[in-house]
């Protein structure tokens, strides 16, 4: 019977496995909190709508706001865990 080649095994890196999480929860909780405040932020402006044109200009300023902040968001999560990883 013929014998497979033996290959090493990937040397784990447990810094690194312990960085990457550390990194992501970390901008997370800052995502989080930035979109806490503008969360409340938009509040404040639904309060001081005054006709329904108002609204309507709130509602979608604030929509693309947020689409803009996850999209970003995205790109700063791909960033802390590939800075974890190069460490």
């Amino acid at each position: 019977m013929a014998r497979q080649a033996q290959h090493p095994a990937p040397a784990l890196n447990l810094a690194a496995m312990m960085a990457v999480p550390a990194a992501v929860t970390q901008e997370l909780l800052a995502f989080g909190a930035r979109r806490l405040k503008a969360n409340a932020d938009h509040v404040g402006e639904i309060m001081a709508a005054r006709t329904p044109k108002d609204y309507v200009d709130v509602q979608m300023k604030f929509a693309a706001e947020t689409m803009a902040d996850y999209a970003d968001e995205a790109t700063r999560l791909q960033a802390a865990a590939q800075q974890a990883m190069d460490k």
